[in-house]
């Protein structure tokens, strides 16, 4: 029994090896951190992924929203927006997201349609794992459209102007594509129909 602690003194004093002790430890630090980095930056991405999906599908719900009556259809409009973008994401624990239109008022009467998507996701942790199984993200947003829309298109400025609200379908044309436009195809203006 002597013999045994005399041999578990010398280990404790003995300093040899300790270099390549503390190495390991450090080692395993530094693998968890650069892990938790890459976690955290697929995350960042899976969010950035889910707020551009969320800008979109509001943008194309409130594009014909010219009336509470089309509410329902609108709707569905950023919904479908919604699934196709979140069927390209990158692998994920899943997706769920709501679209809630509603007007707004002022003074009583509807001054501008409005679309709000809000969505939150889960991102399988890899490295993390051990610490925690799924990162979650959330993105929110809300697009606006004036309740009735004017294009000048005379002055060629193409800035909206309110006027009182009307539930007539018909009174514009399509909206222009917004994409095609921003990439610098030309373009019409929009303009009141006759």
């Amino acid at each position: 029994m002597e013999g045994l602690v005399c041999a578990l003194r010398a280990v404790a004093v003995d300093r040899a090896g300790n270099i390549l002790i503390m190495f390991t430890f450090m080692l395993f630090g530094l693998a968890l951190l650069i892990g938790a980095a890459v976690d955290f930056s697929r995350a960042v991405a899976l969010r950035s992924n889910l707020q551009n999906a969320a800008d979109a599908a509001a943008l194309a719900g409130v594009a014909d929203f010219t009336s509470l009556g089309r509410a329902e259809y609108q709707q569905a409009v950023a919904s479908n927006y919604m699934n196709a973008n979140v069927a390209m994401m990158a692998a994920n624990d899943g997706v769920d997201f709501t679209i809630t239109p509603f007007p707004t008022k002022v003074d009583g009467m509807i001054t501008a349609f409005n679309i709000r998507v809000s969505a939150t996701g889960r991102l399988n942790t890899t490295f993390l794992s051990l610490l925690i199984a799924t990162i979650p993200v959330s993105a929110e947003s809300t697009a606006t459209i004036p309740a009735t829309v004017i294009i000048d298109a005379g002055s060629g400025a193409g800035m909206p102007a309110l006027l009182l609200s009307g539930d007539n379908p018909n009174l514009f044309v399509r909206p222009r594509n917004l994409e095609a436009q921003a990439l610098g195809m030309g373009i019409g203006q929009e303009h009141i129909t006759q």
